[in-house]
């Protein structure tokens, strides 16, 4: 992972996956600390558009997941807001991509849904 602003604008443009929206360091309930980066999108209507937006965010959390096994990010957790009734309809392809058994030791690390499972999941941990 390393930064790059305006990627359309260098020739591997299109190998270079989104941004994170917002990081957040903290320290946990037993004094670890752990940096959050932070993913959102708000998808609700069905369409070409906002297929391929989830399908961006797909490769997006596949790219997290990869960054996770070359074990440079021991404490990040990488957190994907997907909020809206087209996310929600679209969760079983994030819940198949965390059940690959070659993402079972970095899968926690990751988060996947909605703002109220967050909450949940963040209150549990933090």
């Amino acid at each position: 992972m390393q930064p790059l602003s305006n990627p359309l604008t260098h020739p591997d443009g299109f190998d270079w996956t989104e941004d994170f929206d917002g990081e957040q360091q903290l320290v946990d309930k037993d004094g670890a600390t752990y940096k959050l980066l932070y993913n959102f999108k708000m998808v609700c209507e069905g369409g070409g558009s906002q297929t391929r937006t989830l399908r961006e965010v797909h490769s997006f959390v596949e790219a997290q997941l990869q960054a996770l096994l070359l074990g440079n990010h021991a404490n990040v957790h990488f957190i994907n807001v997907l909020d809206g009734a087209q996310s929600h309809a679209r969760k079983v392809l994030f819940n198949h991509l965390l059940a690959l058994p070659e993402y079972a030791t970095v899968k926690e690390k990751v988060f996947i849904d909605d703002m109220c499972a967050f909450s949940v999941w963040f209150q549990s941990r933090f």
